[in-house]
């Protein structure tokens, strides 16, 4: 009996076994197939691709370039990119004279940046290290940079931020760009729609860190409908601003909110940064009550130093070109060189305070400044008042070097000087403190009509 159930077992084993080495083989088998196939698919897009470079050989088409541009598809596709080409800038100030080197980098192994790695990150983070965008691609949500985080911006892609930027206060976020082509380098739109929020910057009573731009075209833009922050810069409230703003190339276009700077604050920051500008081309326009460059309503200048590039500044109603906000102060502002175009908005001097606010300290060193008040503003210096007869004050105006065009307004409906701006000074029925011209060439002159 017991010989009996042993063999019974040894059958049932047996019987197992085969069941299993028979589905093993049947496995390899279909394996095998698909190997067969991927190869032999393989082997077609080989002689396909072969067919194609011969074409084109014959056609006058170099065989190196055709391999070139199939190695490139192929690095695009990995989750690494090896050796990626950047520019970046370093500069040097020496006696108010700036020295911008440029400098061409390579970074092995960036991260390629995708949706499906910010999805995958916690809360939508961008932790320290380097990224390449090599695909465009849009993101329905606000992405935060949390570290030191350097993004290269390949030629022809386009990242599309569609709720923005938010810098956390103690990260940095550096773009670069491959080339300095408008129509060939690399883009970032970054859109706020809602309220409190900047478009690259600060949250709500968040400090944000700093920003280094190096290359690329970047848009920043608060929505018609949004409210209180910057298009880059602080966000609103108290507790918001930002720690530093730098550009050294690129194009740089940035609208802020109702009540913020285009680039600068939001309403209310009581966090103030710099804003350090060395070259590239930059658009900056204020929302209602807000500054070009510079204070959200209610908020003075930020501390600015423009060393290079083509600027144009316009406030929005009641805010300064660069400066102040409505009711902001002008700041301290240092101009070392570049085209600078400033424009006012109503009552609101083009380079200095906001509509009702004292002018500050500008300082000019070099460039060629273009400065326009507008409805009984200055070109430069303090802002006109609606309530005469307390007006507000010039501020320090020194001008050493550079040429200089201020243009001070009448207001809208007064056909008589003493409705207006000085070109140089204040606005209207204001006081004038400190004017110095000890060089450069300036015209200062009061116009009756408004500007374009």
């Amino acid at each position: 009996m017991e010989l009996t159930t042993l063999i019974v077992l040894l059958a049932v084993a047996l019987v197992v076994m085969a069941i299993v080495v028979g589905a093993l083989v049947v496995r390899l088998i279909h394996k095998n197939n698909e190997l067969k196939e991927k190869n032999d698919v393989i082997v077609r897009e080989v002689r396909r691709n072969q067919r194609l470079i011969d074409r084109a050989v014959q056609q006058g088409v170099s065989r190196a370039a055709m391999l070139s541009v199939a190695l490139l598809c192929m690095v695009a596709q990995g989750a690494w990119a090896e050796g990626v080409n950047y520019i970046y800038y370093k500069a040097i100030v020496v006696n108010n004279e700036v020295s911008l080197n440029k400098f061409n980098g390579t970074y092995s192994n960036p991260t390629v940046l995708t949706s499906t790695l910010l999805e995958k990150s916690s809360e939508d983070n961008l932790n320290s290290g380097w990224y390449v965008l090599n695909s465009s691609f849009s993101y329905g949500e606000r992405i935060v940079i949390s570290g030191d985080v350097h993004l290269i911006l390949k030629d022809g892609c386009t990242l599309t931020a569609e709720q923005g930027i938010r810098i956390n206060t103690d990260a940095t976020l550096s773009i670069y760009a491959q080339s300095e082509e408008e129509t060939t380098m690399g883009k970032l739109v970054a859109i706020e729609s809602h309220h409190d929020k900047a478009a690259i910057g600060g949250n709500k009573n968040y400090r944000a860190g700093m920003l280094y731009i190096h290359g690329g075209n970047i848009e920043a833009t608060c929505k018609d409908g949004s409210k209180y922050a910057a298009g880059i810069g602080g966000g609103y409230g108290d507790g918001s601003g930002m720690k530093a703003i730098t550009i050294y190339a690129g194009k740089v276009t940035a609208q802020g909110a109702y009540l913020g700077a285009g680039i600068g604050g939001g309403k209310n920051n009581n966090y103030p940064g710099i804003i350090n500008i060395y070259g590239g081309t930059v658009g900056s326009t204020g929302g209602e009550y807000g500054a070009g460059i510079g204070g959200g309503e209610n908020r003075a200048g930020w501390q600015t130093n423009i060393y290079g590039g083509d600027i144009r500044a316009t406030g929005g109603f009641y805010g300064a070109g660069i400066g102040g906000g409505e009711e902001g102060g002008g700041g301290t502002l240092h101009f070392f060189g570049g085209r600078v175009r400033a424009y006012a908005g109503k009552w609101a001097a083009g380079i200095g305070a906001g509509e009702d606010g004292d002018g500050g300290t500008v300082i000019i060193d070099g460039g060629n400044i273009y400065a326009w008040g507008e409805e009984g503003g200055p070109g430069i210096g303090g802002g006109s008042t609606r309530w005469p007869p307390h007006g507000r004050k010039s501020g320090t105006i020194t001008i050493n070097n550079g040429r200089v065009e201020a243009h001070g307004s009448c207001e809208e409906g007064h056909e008589y000087l003493d409705r207006g701006g000085a070109g140089i000074g204040t606005g209207y029925s204001g006081t004038v403190e400190t004017i110095t011209i000890n060089g450069g060439i300036s015209r200062h002159t009061v116009y009756t009509e408004l500007r374009e």
